[in-house]
């Protein structure tokens, strides 16, 4: 008797574990995949393993590794289709507005401090919150999304809600943009 069929969503907890580490690793590969895919992804490990390029082995130890840090949602039925903002990084600005409470400060930044979107700042504030952005301390959250090498800051000043499916949107959309890190096919 064969296991009923699930699928696989990345969830957006995902984003702030796994595109805050840098380097490779198949658990990033893994996630990165799901990320950026339209619908759920049936779980078939040996498909999965070929997509990232790794063997069966270890994209199982992955997929343990993604449920165990809840980045990874498995569903029994099919999910319907996430809805997936199109605009590309004209949409950054519409991301940290679903991301933020009210009041929050939000700022995303490039590593050389320029201010990519924000929320709640004014001219000045999105200046010296870029300019700050990957330092430590202060009552500034700080979250440095890594892209080979490209660097992205994440600069609240509140804590953001790890659960918050804007998340997702966040993380793809720069995802598409800076490209997923090389391994194996795909791109993956």
């Amino acid at each position: 008797m064969s296991a009923p069929p699930s699928w696989l969503r990345a969830h957006p907890v995902g984003v702030l574990t796994w595109l805050l580490k840098p380097g490779h690793s198949v658990e990033r590969a893994l996630f990165e995949h799901l990320l950026v895919q339209d619908a759920a992804v049936a779980t078939d490990v040996h498909e999965l393993a070929r997509r990232v390029g790794q063997t069966s082995a270890a994209v199982a130890r992955a997929l343990f590794a993604l449920v165990r840090t809840e980045s990874l949602a498995v569903h029994v039925e099919s999910p319907s289709a996430s809805v997936y903002r199109a605009g590309g990084l004209a949409q950054l600005q519409a991301d940290l507005l679903e991301l933020g409470r009210p009041g929050q400060k939000l700022v995303l930044a490039s590593h050389d401090g320029f201010c990519m979107a924000s929320v709640s700042c004014t001219r000045y504030e999105e200046e010296v919150l870029a300019a700050s952005a990957g330092t430590r301390g202060g009552a500034l959250q700080t979250h440095t999304l890594r892209f080979g090498l490209h660097r992205v800051d994440l600069v609240a000043s509140e804590p953001i809600d790890r659960r918050s499916p804007a998340l997702l949107h966040l993380g793809r959309r720069l995802l598409s943009f800076y490209g997923q890190q090389n391994c194996g096919e795909n791109g993956l």
